[in-house]
């Protein structure tokens, strides 16, 4: 039952994310020839700052839907309503806090732009408009929280390319017929409200006895772990945000809104991958939280061992593909003006690497509820992304961005991370895990090897052929390297008897 749901999760969750990525695609090109770079970069840039809002969470949403996985477990309807009613109290107090957060913040949102084309006003309305969008998402989270404990999270996925699908075909007849950049970025408070009044319908069809009354007031104990775990998270929350969701700040800050429109364009694809990818992850991470419940810990290490495999073929696939792929395909989608430079691209597709590789030990961490151990860690780094960024910015441009969260990454989820999990979850030294990383690293360095290699011979009558051809090598060659190098230990014969189980 876990596997299946867990493969309901992630089919349905790749299938919105890639939905979306083709209609993003097609969206922001027609956006960029009505628009221009200056509202993409705007776009960009608000995102980055109502993240930054958004940090108020804590994590509490985390700490949570963790808190939920036994009682879902266990069938205990008193415990789950306690909970969701809990859940919704603090998150409605959530919206209000950044409703204020926002308005406060509203008379300097023009001092973090660099020769914008748009006046300090209308940067404000539409800035108005991105606080009252995750607003509106904070009331109704809660419920999304059951669904993820649940493993129901495919519900959330449908929801979410229905939602994309229909804000972007309005976005593009505004854009393309009424040039309103007001009405435009407003379309984004309508379409959420439908998205949530959706998802709302759905908790309530399926978990009718949380509006029955069965809530009643937590004990001390639960509280008191809900809120440790929480203030954990808080560190974690930051530290994240700070390691990789300043960039589009500090470029606009530093260097221009024209730079983070075209940053963007890389971006959306880096974002967009790791959004397919990660819905594995997603999709696996409840399932996780039920298995901690249930099994013993050499059961759950074997799981998690495979479940990594699984995550370095799909990373290895697609890190070749961006380290050789990514920039023809932006020249090709946006032109030659769309382009970054080779260091600022290596950097950019090296993080989405490595940082793709730790997506597992992510999920069974937030599973297990694992969050005090490194907190103080997140902090630290958090300061030294900052610093790093705007240190490095001055002195090399654009990509000095880049290496900051780069170096970052690496000592916050490949060096500490592992010893974390293995810990505290399965009691014993991580040294098993870093020979598994080290042998993918190595693996997709070989890949990366004879795809390039490959690909340096393909001479196409014309460059959308040659991509083609491009694009079919590195899709192929990363496997089949994967299968010779890996043919003899026990991940292939385990992935092929998940794949019989399931067929």
């Amino acid at each position: 039952m876990r596997t299946l749901k867990s493969v309901k999760n992630i089919f349905w969750g790749v299938a919105a994310q890639f939905i979306v990525l083709l209609l993003g695609f097609v969206s922001r090109k027609i956006f960029l020839d009505y628009l221009g770079y200056e509202v993409l970069g705007i776009q960009g840039l608000f995102q980055n700052i109502i993240s930054l809002l958004n940090i108020s969470d804590c994590g509490i949403g985390l700490a949570i839907i963790c808190t939920l996985y036994k009682p879902l477990a266990l069938d205990d309807r008193h415990l789950i309503c306690s909970l969701m009613s809990f859940y919704e109290k603090i998150y409605h107090i959530l919206a209000i806090f950044i409703l204020t957060a926002g308005l406060l913040l509203l008379p300097f949102i023009s001092k973090f732009v660099k020769d914008a084309a748009f006046s300090p006003s209308m940067l404000r309305v539409i800035f108005i408009i991105f606080v009252a969008d995750i607003v509106i998402s904070y009331l109704f989270s809660y419920k999304r929280s059951i669904l993820l404990a649940d493993q129901n999270g495919y519900v959330l996925s449908l929801c979410y390319a229905l939602y994309n699908i229909g804000l972007m075909l309005a976005q593009i007849i505004i854009a393309v017929y009424f040039f309103n950049i007001i009405l435009f970025f407003s379309l984004r408070l309508v379409f959420r409200i439908i998205e949530n009044a959706v998802v709302s319908f759905t908790v309530n069809y399926k978990y009718p006895y949380i509006k029955e009354g069965f809530a009643e007031k937590l004990s001390p104990d639960l509280k008191k772990n809900i809120f440790d775990n929480t203030k954990a998270l808080a560190f974690h929350y930051m530290g994240n945000y700070l390691t990789s969701g300043i960039n589009n700040i500090v470029i606009s800050a530093f260097i221009g809104l024209t730079a983070v429109g075209i940053y963007g364009n890389y971006s959306i694809l880096i974002v967009a991958a790791t959004g397919i990818i990660s819905q594995f992850s997603n999709g696996i991470t409840a399932s996780f939280g039920n298995m901690i419940v249930q099994e013993n810990k050499d059961k759950i290490l074997d799981v998690f061992e495979i479940a990594f495999f699984i995550n370095f073929v799909i990373y290895n696939m697609a890190g070749v593909t961006a380290f050789i792929l990514i920039t023809p395909f932006v020249r090709l989608w946006m032109g030659t003006s769309g382009v970054l430079p080779f260091t600022s691209v290596l950097t950019i597709v090296a993080a989405f690497y490595l940082s793709g590789l730790s997506q597992p030990l992510g999920a069974i961490r937030a599973s297990a509820g694992i969050f005090q151990p490194d907190k103080y860690l997140h902090v630290f780094i958090a300061g030294l992304n900052v610093f790093l960024s705007v240190a490095l910015v001055k002195t090399i441009g654009l990509p000095g961005v880049f290496v900051g969260s780069l170096i970052c990454i690496f000592i916050k989820e490949i060096s500490v991370l592992p010893h974390i999990v293995y810990k505290y979850l399965f009691e014993k030294t991580a040294s098993g895990y870093f020979k598994l990383f080290i042998c993918s690293v190595f693996s997709t360095i070989i890949s990366f090897a004879v795809a390039f290699s490959i690909c340096r011979t393909v001479h196409a009558a014309n460059e959308f052929l040659g991509f083609a051809v491009k694009t079919v090598v590195c899709l192929s060659v990363p496997n089949i390297v994967v299968l010779i190098l890996w043919r003899r230990t026990k991940y292939i014969s385990a992935v092929f008897n998940v794949i019989r189980g399931l067929i």
